[in-house]
């Protein structure tokens, strides 16, 4: 895709922009049409319409630099870090928009991940644009050009990467993926069922700690209500992580409820979706609409939260916060070594977006160079190691219960950790630098 765009860049670059990203975004992002119009029941043109705003969003940060290449001409070596630039800034602005980065092309090629743990994945994107560039500059027969390039890839080669710091042996995981269909998840009729299908999967388990994925209870939670659920967990010998809706103070949370030794631990979603969580300027819409907006938001969470089992340290994030560098940074700043997404992705039902979301964790493994371990309720569920080689993992529309002994590797905080959060930054400020 990229080496089509800079083949057609100088003859019609505003056109090459528009045929080359417009398709593509179309396409990542068809699971929240399908979202939107089967399981939010939106009318299919209002639908239509909320999804090509959603596209049309993406498209204004990959045309932008195409724009501002054409308008100032400069020199294309620098093209690159203006296309990251606007990658940076289409992924924080606002509530941030962190799906479809050119990392997600590559998240299987270790040649390129791995340098994640120096610079992080806008590196990794930087990188891969700047290798097509190449390709695109050999074809023109610009050699001078093309060698300045390999040299810049080239150097990543001679920075060390961190070693173990320690081994934390024998951990037995288990991932429990029910496969409870969207349309089923939220029915009445079915809540009892769902409830008993992951109870039924999990009894009789022997390991360290067992993870259910997002919002697997199916009712408002509290620890007085449930007694036969309650019962079950204190029955039980082993340690539980599983998704719950919560009220507390009048506020709901989606979290992450912890349950060792007859005591609840909680953590609530920072990063929630927006339109989907939450309503964005709910007071000034509600004032000019008030009879369109429902008051069940739920509230964000204030801060991160360890779940500590003797020397494991679990970090849990929910659903979209897996693709926020800056959360898995932080947990691994406060000593986690394994990171726990619980997820429902039931919602985009084996779309291209449905497959889009588990790439992100791939480099969350090798940025901090941590244990990543994804639970989703329909799929996919895996177990990513510090390297970034998913080690095991959950198809599809599968029940299945994974259960896996690890060794933990523990690692210091990676260059990424320490200083590889700012290259976003190097890069904003060479964009600046160039268009000034």
């Amino acid at each position: 895709m990229l080496l089509i765009f800079f083949i057609n860049l100088d003859k019609k670059p505003v056109k090459s922009a528009f045929f080359t990203f417009l398709p593509y975004i179309f396409f990542i992002y068809s699971g929240v049409f399908l979202s939107m119009y089967r399981f939010y029941g939106l009318n299919f043109f209002i639908a239509l319409l909320l999804y090509s705003i959603l596209v049309f969003y993406h498209f204004l940060y990959l045309f932008m630099p195409v724009y501002l290449y054409k308008k100032i001409r400069f020199n294309i070596l620098l093209l690159p870090f203006v296309f990251v630039t606007f990658e940076y800034l289409k992924d924080n602005f606002l509530f941030g928009l962190p799906l479809g980065d050119f990392s997600i092309f590559v998240y299987n090629i270790p040649f390129f991940i791995k340098d994640a743990a120096i610079f992080g994945q806008y590196f990794i994107s930087l990188k891969l644009i700047f290798i097509n560039l190449s390709f695109y500059l050999i074809l023109k027969g610009e050699k001078t050009k093309v060698a300045l390039i390999f040299v810049a890839v080239l150097i990543c080669f001679i920075i060390p990467y961190e070693k173990p710091q320690s081994v934390l042996k024998n951990k037995t995981i288990s991932v429990v993926q029910a496969n409870i269909p969207q349309n089923e998840k939220w029915s009445n009729i079915y809540l009892s069922r769902n409830l008993k299908r992951y109870i039924s999967m999990s009894k009789g388990l022997k390991s360290d700690v067992i993870i259910w994925p997002e919002s697997s209870y199916p009712y408002l939670f509290s620890q007085d209500r449930d007694e036969e659920f309650i019962k079950f967990l204190k029955d039980s010998r082993f340690n539980i992580i599983f998704g719950a809706v919560r009220k507390e103070n009048q506020a709901y949370f989606n979290s992450a409820v912890f349950f060792k030794k007859g005591k609840f631990e909680y953590y609530n979603k920072r990063n929630l979706v927006p339109f989907a969580e939450f309503i964005p300027l709910r007071t000034i819409i509600s004032d000019i609409m008030p009879s369109s907006i429902d008051p069940g938001d739920f509230k964000k969470g204030e801060t991160g939260r360890i779940f500590r089992l003797d020397d494991l340290k679990i970090a849990p994030l929910i659903c979209y916060e897996e693709n926020f560098m800056k959360l898995s940074r932080d947990y691994k700043d406060r000593g986690a070594n394994i990171l726990t997404v619980l997820t429902n992705d039931a919602w985009f039902d084996k779309s291209p977006t449905f497959y889009m979301f588990p790439r992100s964790d791939v480099f969350m493994a090798v940025e901090n160079r941590i244990w990543v371990i994804r639970v989703a309720n329909t799929g996919i569920s895996e177990i990513v190691n510090p390297y970034g080689k998913i080690v095991s993992h959950i198809e599809p529309d599968t029940r299945e219960v994974m259960t896996k002994t690890l060794n933990i590797t523990v690692f210091k905080r990676t260059l990424f950790d320490r200083y590889g959060y700012l290259f976003p930054f190097l890069v904003v400020f060479i964009s600046l630098f160039i268009l000034l």
